[in-house]
């Protein structure tokens, strides 16, 4: 699936319209119709802005899936 895709599902699942989710995150029912259509890609910021607001990860927006982080892996230590 496509972002566009999977950001019309997210939103759906959590019944929420585009101006709904507009004044939740500030980006413009215009840009989430645009993002909606394929028209248009948000920026990283904007992504994680829509991701947090529609209680999904930027890897289901992306993706259309979640992962499990891997039992043996290692975060924040370089």
């Amino acid at each position: 699936m496509a972002f566009s895709d999977n950001l019309r599902k997210a939103r759906k699942r959590l019944h929420k319209s585009q101006a709904a989710l507009s004044g939740e995150t500030g980006v413009s029912v215009a840009s989430i119709c645009k993002y909606e259509s394929g028209m248009m890609l948000p920026t990283v910021v904007t992504a994680a802005e829509l991701a947090k607001a529609l209680n999904v990860t930027m890897e289901f927006l992306v993706y259309g899936k979640e992962t499990k982080q891997n039992e043996g892996e290692q975060t924040g230590n370089m």
